[in-house]
């Protein structure tokens, strides 16, 4: 439609010039310091401003048409002042427009020096000039069992073992390493709070010369870093300490604790061991005891030292009386082949006969059943005195297998059963490790930069949700 048509003169609405002013400084206020808006609110905004435009650039008051100075009735003619005043509007909105550009801009690159750059120099400057140089000294060793030694049986076999032991001693040797029991000491040896009190050290890493303990822990636990690898079984220490002196030193004291404790681990199961042991040879002795005490209360009860011997005596007596009851009988034999055998020498072997027939079988009644002064037979005794021996032999030999055992739980607990390899040894380092300037130079510049944009996002869309 061209600026000759009356339909644009007609169509074009009165012009609202006090609009846009108010409407472009509520755009300016609104808009100071937003970074990030959404496309949608763009769009919103680019309409507006389109609207302003065409209300600004729209005539004043146009005569009728077919009046003096009006538009022909066919066609009006543009005024030229008309044009030209549109055209410095047109332009005073752009110069606007770049003004508000440049304003953000210079805003955004203010604070992004301010709250960015500036923190990130100070940080770096710090690092490189007022840190003080901390060394760090790393180590690597695994927990090993001890092999159990030749021969060793019973409560040895507790211990057996040969190579590494499981997660559980690594996993406790960790913890201890980074306990407080640990620190406390480590400073008492080797003076670690008192080395972190120094005035020579910067205030941001020095520790206060009233410090609580828990402070000093939690100093030791950035400064003393223990790691696990639990698919290889290696414990990793890192030590930092202000001098590579202390480091090395640190690290050494650290790795003799870990191994006092881990051996230390069964220390108990093994003192237990050889207190069962002690209770086991004392029971021991007390059963030898009592079954040398019953075969004594024997021998005196029955009034014989062996029943064996006795037994030896009786059967030799018995034996004699059979050869004189022998003789006897041949005697007497040829007595009575003499067709007038001599009848007093007769009688006379006649009583021999039954005397010696009487004292055998008094001699074997006393074997099984008693007789002779004897209350039991010597069967009986021997008996009885065969167990009560047969038990004091037996209760000997468990107080001889009790007292090997005990000798073997002594060994035991002395010997260390846990013991610390290290793969690689604590060395001293021949220059600072800490601080690492650049790279903690660009972790704050990171910081400083998410936290920015975080605020910035929050604040542009709590501002978005209080206009709506």
């Amino acid at each position: 439609m061209s600026d000759r048509d009356p339909r644009r003169w007609a169509a074009t609405p009165a012009p609202r010039e006090e609009e846009a002013p108010e409407e472009d400084e509520a755009e300016a206020a609104e808009d100071s310091g937003a970074w990030g808006r959404s496309a949608a609110r763009r769009r919103r905004r680019a309409r507006r401003r389109a609207a302003a435009l065409a209300r600004s650039i729209g005539p004043a008051e146009l005569p009728a048409p077919g009046a003096p100075g009006g538009p022909p009735d066919a066609v009006a003619a543009p005024d030229p002042g008309a044009i030209a005043e549109r055209e410095q509007r047109i332009e005073a909105i752009q110069a606007a427009l770049v003004r508000r550009r440049r304003r953000r801009a210079i805003g955004l690159a203010l604070r992004l020096f301010l709250l960015v750059v500036l923190p990130t120099a100070v940080v770096g400057w710090y690092y490189a000039t007022r840190a003080t140089p901390m060394y760090e000294t790393k180590s690597e060793f695994t927990i090993q069992k001890a092999d159990l030694p030749a021969g060793a049986s019973g409560l040895g076999s507790l211990f057996s073992g040969f190579g590494m032991a499981d997660a559980k001693d690594s996993i406790a040797v960790q913890g201890f390493l980074g306990s407080m029991a640990a620190m406390d000491r480590l400073d008492a040896e080797h003076g670690f709070i008192a080395r972190f009190q120094d005035p020579a050290i910067d205030p941001l890493q020095r520790l206060a010369p009233d410090a609580t303990r828990a402070e000093a822990h939690e100093l030791y636990r950035k400064r003393v870093i223990v790691g696990f690898d639990v698919t290889e079984g290696i414990l990793r220490m890192s030590v930092i300490a202000p001098d590579p002196e202390s480091s090395v030193a640190w690290s050494r004291a650290l790795i003799s604790y870990a191994e006092e404790m881990v051996d230390q681990l069964s220390a108990r199961a093994r003192a237990e061991n050889m207190r069962d042991a002690e209770r086991s040879l004392a029971e021991r002795e007390a059963d030898v005891r009592a079954a040398a005490e019953r075969v004594l209360e024997l021998q005196r009860q029955y009034d014989t030292f062996s029943a064996e011997s006795e037994l030896q005596i009786d059967l030799a007596v018995i034996q004699a009386q059979e050869l004189e009851l022998e003789k006897l009988r041949r005697e007497r034999a040829e007595l009575l082949a003499n067709p007038r055998p001599n009848a007093a020498q007769l009688g006379l072997i006649e009583r021999s006969i039954a005397f010696t027939e009487a004292a055998i079988a008094r001699r074997r009644a006393a074997l099984t059943e008693g007789g002779e002064g004897r209350q039991q037979s010597l069967a009986t005794i021997a008996t009885q005195l065969k167990m009560a021996q047969s038990d004091l032999a037996a209760r000997e030999q468990m107080r001889i297998v009790a007292l090997n055992a005990l000798e073997q739980a002594r060994r035991e607990a002395a010997r260390q059963v846990r013991f610390l390899s290290v793969s690689v040894p604590p060395i001293a380092p021949d220059r600072p490790t800490h601080p690492r300037v650049a790279e903690n130079t660009a972790v704050a510049f990171l910081v400083f930069l998410g936290l920015y944009i975080m605020v910035s996002l929050t604040l542009s869309i709590l501002r978005e949700q209080v206009s709506v």
